[in-house]
């Protein structure tokens, strides 16, 4: 299953992403932040979505070759006064992305959840059945398309990959991690380690729009 996942839990979990992450974190629960983990001198020692889960809960959701870096990041960043739990939850979830033109019909088929954009809208996540099985989903896609990220208990995730391949029939088609790299690539979404990383900066790179300089204060932002 692609991607860490890491769950950051306490009354001072909001202070510490605040702190670490470009973004702000000071959003209504259910909704996600894209953001990085800036260095002293600016540059980026991660890039990940954050979903808000609600006042003290935050999934952290990072690439699946970082995990353990960005698990150790973060539990050095606490402070000695700061109630935080930093529990790495990767193994717990699958993941399976739709993405394309037809990725809002083909998950209506198998859930009973309104996914409009008026009830489902873009960077939010809510939990949705399909079959039996109580599932998370984002609505985003490292595609650049319309699209859904469905995490699930690792235990459930055949019987709903069998419930989308049924409902999609001959439309399905399957796609790795290669597939979508290069689709990433032509949509100009960067992978830290790859197009970014701790030498760069966010201006650099291109992704000033995921730093909140109305903050008081973040590692990396006087640089």
């Amino acid at each position: 299953s692609p991607f860490s996942k890491i769950l950051v839990q306490g009354r001072h979990a909001e202070c510490l992403l605040d702190r670490v992450c470009s973004n702000s974190m000071q959003v209504a629960p259910g909704r996600i932040v894209y953001t990085q983990m800036l260095n002293r001198h600016g540059g980026m020692e991660s890039d990940f979505t954050v979903s808000r889960l609600s006042s003290d809960e935050f999934l952290v959701v990072t690439g699946s070759s970082q995990g353990r870096r960005d698990l150790d990041w973060l539990r050095r960043s606490i402070r000695d006064d700061e109630r935080v739990a930093v529990t790495d939850i990767s193994s717990s979830y699958a993941v399976l992305a739709i993405a394309g033109p037809n990725s809002r019909e083909l998950l209506s088929a198998v859930t009973s959840a309104d996914l409009s954009n008026e009830a489902f809208p873009f960077y939010t996540r809510q939990e949705l059945d399909i079959g039996y099985v109580s599932a998370q989903a984002m609505r985003l896609s490292f595609t650049g398309e319309l699209g859904w990220e469905i995490y699930v208990p690792t235990e459930s995730a055949e019987s709903v990959t069998e419930a989308l391949i049924a409902a999609a029939g001959t439309k399905r088609l399957f796609a790795g991690s290669h597939a979508l790299n290069s689709l990433r690539q032509e949509k100009g979404f960067r992978v830290w380690g790859h197009d970014i990383g701790p030498m760069e900066t966010l201006t650099e790179a291109g992704l000033a729009f995921a730093v909140d300089f109305g903050k008081a204060d973040f590692t990396g932002k006087d640089a």
